[in-house]
This record gives C-alpha cells, sequence and structure tokens, in this order.
C-alpha cells in the first residue's frame, strides 16, 4: 500500500512502496526427497501377506503402526488373500482339561488367550474350524460355543429330550463311570455346506451329540443348529456290545461325524444330513492292536498306533454301510524322537496318542516322560506337557480380518490386555518405523528371496535395514537351515541345468552349456569344462562369484570325470568323485559365502583295487599331497552322492552300494565302511547328512527306507532304521508299476529342508519328507541332482539392481 509522507515545502506526497520481491523459488525436490506414495501399499500388502500365520502378533502390532498399514490389515481382500496363500488354518495353541481345575490353554504361537475366558468351572468338549465346545454343568445353559480369538461366544440349551440322562465329562469326577444313561461325545463343526474353513469365523454351526446306553446295546445321536436353535430328533441305531468313548477324539468328513467306541474296534458314523447311523468295524487283520481314530487328512480318517517303539498311521475311507477301505499311510521311529525313558516297558501300552493337529500334522502322544508334540513335517518332537493329559484339543483359527479390532487390545504372556493407541500419523509414515519393519521383513520367507529384492528397491529406508549385517545374521539364525532356491542337473551332451523351486532365478548369462556339474554344496556349485585350461570353476550362483581352478597336476592326465568322453564313458584309468564344501573350522554354513571352501577328489583305478584322494584348499591356491589305501574289488561310483559331516571328512559311495570310502581330510586318512548284510535292505543310497550322521535310503516294495549311519574309529559305524515313508499315497500309480525292477531310486536329497528327490518310471519327483507331499519336477532322464541352498540375504543392495533393470524410484523414508 501506499504511504503519505510530508515534504519540505509542508507537502504531503504520495510515495509508492514497491512490493517486496517473492522469495525465490526453492529447487524442486529431488526424486531422493520424495515421501513414499501411501507408503507404497502395494509393496507393503505384498509384505504383510507373507508373515507368518502363526505369528497373529507381528500382524496387530503392524495394525497399530498408522492409518494406512491398518487399512491394508483391515481389508477383506487381504484377509482373503492372505488365507489363501497360506492354506491350512495355524494351530495357535491346543486345549485340555485338568482334574478339577476345568480347563487350560496353552499357547502354541504368539497368540495369547485373554485372562477373562479362562474359566475353571468349565470342561472343554471338543475344538474345531475356530470354535471351542465348553461344557459348564453348574450353569444353565450349560453347553457353550466361543471364539477364542474375538470372544464371542453363543449360548446353547442341553437337549430337552435327553437331557437328564446325558452323562459328560465333569458331571461327577469322583464316580466318572457310575452314571446309568447315556453316555455322549460332542462335536462343534462349522454348519457351511462344502466350506474350505478358511473364512467361517462367526458363520453358523452345529453341535453333534453322538452317544450310547450302557444297557441294551443303543446308540443314539442328535445335532443342534446355530441357525434353526433348536436340536433334531434323537435317532438311534442297534448296537450290541458298543460304548462310545465319551472323552476319545471325534472327526468330521464333510456332513459326516466319527465317533470311537471305547473298545477302539469300531467307529460310529452319525449322517447328519440324512439322519442316519451306522457302526464301521475295524477289521482284525489289521494286527495294529488299539487303533486311536485321531482326525482327518487327505478326506480320510486317520488312526495311530503304537507298537513297540513305532508309530503307525493308518487311514479308513468310508463307504456305503459301514463298508470301509484301509490302508497304512505312514511309520514314524519314535526312538529317535522321545527320550529313552518315554519308551521304556513298551509291552504295557502306556504310549498312545492324545491329540492331532489337522491341517498342520502334529500329532500329540502321552508318555511316561510326558505329553509330546510330534511334527510329522519336521520330523521333530517337543515337551509340551506332563503326564496327566489325557486329551488333547487343539485350535487351529486365522488371526486376519478382525486386525483392526484386535489393533486395539494385545495380550500379555499372562493373557492380561493392554490397549495399544494407534499412532495418529499422516498416511506417510516417518521413518516407517524401522523397528516394526525389520521385524516385518524378519518373518519374509527365506526362499522368497525376490520379496526381499522388491522391498531394497523401495526407499533408502528399507534397503538400509535389508542392507545391515546384523539383520542379515538374525534373519539367517530365525529361519535356521538355508532354503533350496533350486537344483542343478546335467543333460546328455547339453551341459547343465538350473531348475528353481522358489523365485530366485539364474540369470540365463550363467547357464554355461559346456560346464557339466560334479557337486553343490554350502552356497557352491563346482563345475567341469574339459574344454578348458582351468577345467574346475567354483560358482555362487547368487551372487555370480567364479573361482577357477586348475586339476591336480599329479593326476590330472589320469583323472576321468562324467562329460570328458560319453562315448566311452569307462575307459579312463580313475574313476573319481568330487565335493566341494566350506572351509571354515565349526562352519554353521548359514553365512560363510565368499568364504574359503576345499575341493575333495575321491577315485579308484581300474586296476589294481587302489583308492586315492587329494584336497584343494582355495587359500593356499593348491593340491595336497595324493594318498591311497587298499581296497580289493572296491570301485568309486561317479555318479554318486557325496556328503561332508564337520569340515574334515567327506564319504563317497561305491558303485555297489555296499559300502564308502571315508576320506579324513585332517589326518590324510582314507579307510572302508562296509554295509551290514542284517539290514537286507538291497541298493542303499547314500544321500546326505541329517543330525550329524550319514543318511542312506533304499526303495522295496513300495516303501522307502531310511537309515542313519554314525561313523567311528577304523572303519567302525553304528546303523539304525530312521523312517519307513509309504509311497502309493505320494506317487501316481504308473510310477510304481514293476517294482522288482528296481526302477524307482533316489537322486538327490536336500540337506536342511529334508527333500529327496527319486527317479521313477512317470518322471522326477520331490519327495517333502517334512509335509509328506510329493511334486514332479522333471523327466526320468535326470540321474542326479543337486540341490543348491544358500540364503539371498546380505547382500541385498547389489542384488536388487541385478533384479530389477529399470531403476526404481528411490525414495527417502
Amino acid at each position: 500500500f501506499p504511504i503519505l509522507t510530508p515534504t519540505p515545502d509542508g507537502r504531503r506526497a504520495i510515495i509508492p512502496i514497491s512490493t517486496p520481491p517473492p522469495p525465490a523459488r526453492s529447487a524442486p525436490a529431488t526424486p531422493m526427497a520424495m515421501r513414499p506414495p501411501a507408503p507404497v501399499d502395494d509393496a507393503m500388502r505384498a509384505v504383510f501377506m507373507r508373515l507368518p500365520a502363526d505369528d497373529p502378533r507381528s500382524l496387530v502390532f503392524a495394525a497399530a503402526v498408522c492409518r494406512s498399514w491398518r487399512a491394508i490389515l483391515s481389508d477383506p481382500g487381504f484377509a482373503h488373500g492372505y488365507r489363501a496363500l497360506h492354506g491350512g488354518p495355524p494351530m495357535l495353541g491346543f486345549l485340555h482339561n485338568e482334574y478339577r481345575a476345568g480347563n487350560r490353554f496353552v499357547p502354541t504361537s504368539t497368540f495369547r488367550r485373554r485372562a477373562s475366558q479362562d474359566r475353571p468351572d468349565c470342561q472343554v468338549l471338543d475344538s474345531r474350524h475356530g470354535l471351542v465346545l465348553l461344557y459348564a454343568p453348574a450353569y444353565d445353559p450349560p453347553l457353550e460355543a466361543r471364539d477364542l480369538v474375538t470372544g464371542d461366544w453363543w449360548d446353547i440349551d442341553d437337549d430337552p429330550k435327553c437331557r437328564d440322562i446325558m452323562h459328560w465329562p465333569g458331571d461327577g469326577p469322583d464316580d466318572f463311570f457310575s452314571g446309568t444313561g447315556v453316555r455322549c461325545n460332542a462335536t462343534v463343526l462349522c454348519a457351511k455346506d462344502r466350506c474350505d474353513h478358511l473364512d467361517c469365523h462367526g458363520g453358523p454351526f452345529l453341535v453333534a451329540l453322538v452317544g450310547s446306553v450302557e444297557e441294551g446295546g443303543i446308540a443314539l445321536a442328535t445335532v443342534y443348529s446355530s441357525e434353526a436353535r433348536q436340536w433334531s430328533h434323537m435317532i438311534s441305531v442297534q448296537s450290541p456290545g458298543l460304548l462310545t468313548d465319551d472323552g476319545g477324539h471325534t472327526a468330521v468328513v464333510g456332513d459326516k461325524v466319527y465317533v470311537p467306541s471305547y473298545e477302539c474296534d469300531s467307529v460310529v458314523e452319525f449322517n447328519i444330513r440324512e439322519q442316519q447311523l451306522s457302526v464301521i468295524n475295524v477289521p482284525e487283520n489289521l494286527g495294529q492292536g488299539f487303533l486311536y481314530l485321531i482326525g482327518v487328512e487327505d478326506g480320510m480318517l486317520l488312526f495311530a498306533s503304537v507298537l513297540k517303539p513305532r508309530l503307525y498311521l493308518l487311514s479308513m475311507e468310508a463307504g456305503p454301510r459301514g463298508a470301509a477301505a484301509w490302508a497304512r499311510r505312514r511309520v514314524v521311529e519314535l526312538e529317535p524322537l522321545l527320550p529313552p525313558r518315554a519308551l521304556l516297558d513298551m509291552s504295557e501300552s502306556n504310549i498312545w496318542a492324545v491329540g492331532f493337529a489337522e491341517g498342520v500334522s502334529v500329532i500329540f502322544l502321552r508318555t511316561p516322560a510326558g505329553c509330546y508334540a510330534i511334527d510329522l513335517n519336521s520330523g521333530r518332537a517337543n515337551k509340551v506337557g506332563e503326564f496327566s493329559i489325557e486329551k488333547v484339543m487343539p485350535y487351529a483359527r486365522f488371526c486376519t480380518g478382525g486386525t483392526y479390532r484386535l489393533a486395539n487390545k494385545v495380550h500379555d504372556e499372562q493373557g492380561i490386555e493392554k490397549v495399544i493407541t494407534p499412532m495418529a500419523m499422516p498416511l506417510s509414515p516417518p521413518a516407517l518405523v524401522d523397528d516394526a519393519m525389520r521385524a516385518v521383513f524378519m518373518r519374509l520367507p527365506a526362499d522368497d528371496p525376490r520379496s526381499l529384492i522388491r522391498a531394497a528397491a523401495v526407499c533408502r529406508g528399507w534397503r538400509a535395514i535389508l542392507s545391515d549385517p546384523g539383520f542379515a545374521r538374525g534373519y539367517r539364525a530365525l529361519h535356521g537351515a538355508p532354503p533350496m532356491l533350486g537344483f542343478l542337473h546335467n543333460e546328455y551332451r547339453r551341459g547343465n541345468r538350473f531348475v528353481s523351486t522358489s523365485t530366485f532365478r539364474r540369470p540365463a548369462s550363467h547357464d554355461h552349456r559346456d560346464c557339466h556339474v560334479l557337486d553343490s554344496r554350502h552356497g557352491l556349485a563346482l563345475l567341469y569344462a574339459p574344454g578348458y585350461h582351468a577345467p574346475f570353476d567354483v560358482c555362487d550362483l547368487v551372487t555370480d562369484n567364479w573361482r577357477e581352478i586348475d586339476d591336480d597336476p599329479k593326476c590330472h592326465d589320469i583323472m576321468h570325470w562324467p562329460g570328458d568322453d560319453p562315448d566311452d564313458y569307462y575307459n579312463g584309468s580313475i574313476h573319481c568323485n568330487a565335493t566341494v564344501f566350506c572351509a571354515i573350522d565349526r562352519c554353521d554354513h548359514l553365512d560363510c559365502h565368499g568364504g574359503p571352501f576345499l575341493v575333495a577328489l575321491v577315485g579308484s583305478a581300474d586296476e589294481g583295487s587302489i583308492t586315492l584322494a587329494t584336497v584343494y584348499s582355495s587359500e593356499t591356491h593348491q593340491w595336497s599331497d595324493m594318498i591311497s589305501v587298499q581296497t580289493p574289488g572296491l570301485q568309486i561310483d561317479t555318479g554318486g552322492r557325496t556328503a561332508v559331516v564337520g569340515n574334515n571328512k567327506v564319504y563317497v559311495p561305491n558303485y555297489e552300494g555296499d559300502s564308502v570310502v571315508e576320506y579324513n581330510i585332517r589326518e590324510q586318512q582314507l579307510s572302508v565302511i562296509k554295509a551290514p548284510e542284517i539290514l537286507d535292505q538291497g541298493y542303499l543310497d547314500l544321500l546326505g547328512v541329517e543330525d550329524g550322521m550319514l543318511l542312506f535310503a533304499s526303495v522295496r516294495k513300495p516303501r522307502l527306507y531310511l537309515w542313519s549311519m554314525e561313523a567311528g574309529p577304523g572303519g567302525a559305524a553304528a546303523w539304525a532304521r530312521r523312517r519307513v515313508v509309504e509311497l502309493e499315497p505320494l506317487l501316481p500309480p504308473h510310477a510304481l508299476l514293476d517294482m522288482s525292477s528296481s526302477d524307482v531310486w533316489t537322486v538327490g536329497f536336500a540337506e536342511g529342508v529334508r527333500v529327496i528327490f527319486l527317479r521313477t518310471p512317470a518322471g522326477l519327483y520331490a519327495v517333502e519328507l517334512n509335509s509328506g507331499r510329493a511334486n514332479k519336477m522333471g523327466e526320468f532322464s535326470i540321474e542326479k541332482v543337486m540341490p543348491y541352498t544358500r540364503f539371498c540375504i546380505g547382500g541385498t543392495y547389489r542384488l536388487s539392481r541385478l533384479f530389477f533393470q529399470t531403476r526404481a524410484p528411490r525414495y527417502e523414508c
């Protein structure tokens, strides 16, 4: 605005005031200073999708970080995709009843039941499809269905037509078997037709009661519907001598409920839709003793029995009018899993199955040493309780879908509620809460390196977290054994090929068609190219680091390798097998990439029955002196798999499969260990190492036998049968034809992840010992599989440049 100012002659003049110049514009923000939009919701959705299903606390904490994250986790579409990606619901814990102390929840995940839900006056009758059925005789109504995650419950009146004669656990704990009415077993189940039980929480449910009259040989049944809020008419069937087990486990297949008898010699089938009862007897020729109904697997009833130190699992598929087809599904050796005191006095049948978690394949055994949970997928056992536990009811449920509601209340180790106030942040949280993101990234699957690479390309803050050596160490320690990224194999006259089993892909520039793969171990692959001056190459497939190795000058003219002359394979003087492995002493092989390594050669001469060995060190860049031992009649298997125990003993099989050669690198000694004839398992294939012992396999009839061998001094060894795997449920029928011709054999084993590769007439199959599943991986022509296992963490900054040809926006976090 202008102002008036006096002049020298007394007049007032208008002096305009010029508008001040506008402030200089700052330079436009560079891409380095941009905020991540919203904050890269698609990337965060992909990250959250891969959080473990049995770690719901991570989802809850992430939902409490900011509004945008809460919006992602509360989206019904995210919950639907999360459940579809992870498959079966995780086991959050299990419930069991305590004498005169009500029920107890034992967590097996980060989920904790609220302390307000602990009702010592209630007994647990069943748990299934995310619901728990409770019984409190002192209340009216006495039955209650409850969702432990949301805290919702539904009261259920007992059946007025039989409430005076029904007998339940807890009615008279001091005189449990003195009732004269009907002894019942109850089952709670989802009422939705053809439901996959991934997202049926809060929907309609059914409660089925099946019991038997102690006198008269009659079985009765009725069902309660939460939609109709009433019980169906009571139905019955004549069943002479049958007494239902009111403390046994029930099973549900579709709309059919199965209840075991007290003598374990039959099961009662209750067809809810057709309102029919029938009794299925167990055939006497099974010879498995007491068969305990434990649940359902692959749509078939699963039974368990313990005979000697073995656990037998049998499947039963029910047919019309009481008919059934039985098959042995699996045999589990208990001696390697349970402590010795748990297997004492097996003749008195003091070990039996008390629970089974469907979907996750965990069976609970009651032993004199306590209650043990055996993970059939991983082959490990953990003590979860004392001997007094008589029935375990696992609780399986997803915790997604209600994350917004759950984020407001989190429970500590004692189940006490703690209110979490979500941060009042804008849509772009500053610094993206590094601690929360670190915890999220820690739980990304190790066999999905692409998720880590994409996260590192989002912004500098995330890349700094993923490139931190401390994060890499914690990530590897959390996930344990390195994941299998894929496997290598040789093709006739076409070099080597990499088959991916994860999101990792070997660049096409790494395919060297003139090279053969000799071995793969500890994140390294040993290649052989006879046409080059330095015929050996040791390669890291992830970082693309190559190291050339000259062959041993003392024997390079007489060594014979696969690929030297494929038309005249056995004309070499010495047939060799090679092994590459880490040279670091007492290494756990989680972070030894780029470190020193050894290459051991063990071979046998065609004439003279002599076995020779030498070793190359990457630190000294030279081969050791050649050593030898007299081995009459022994010929090294050049195409066989080798094994390494520690970093100083290499084991190489012979061609006949009846012995292995031990090469002690530290002491520079060779010895031969023979398989005892009493094993009577035919051809034994050396697979690798498990729990510090050599693992062997043989295929006889439609079964795969696994043996462990612990080597001692002077060629001594201790052998033990480790496991028996039934192949009929895993492989297609045409893969098991003509088993007498031995046309099924093992061609590879991935240590740590426990995957066995079988060559069959139907092709190459990968059998996962942890999950009990088999997948076809290739054709019949594959003769040797060399799995490639390695973590892809630690060099994420460099790897992100390799995975993405175009540079992603580098946002500032």
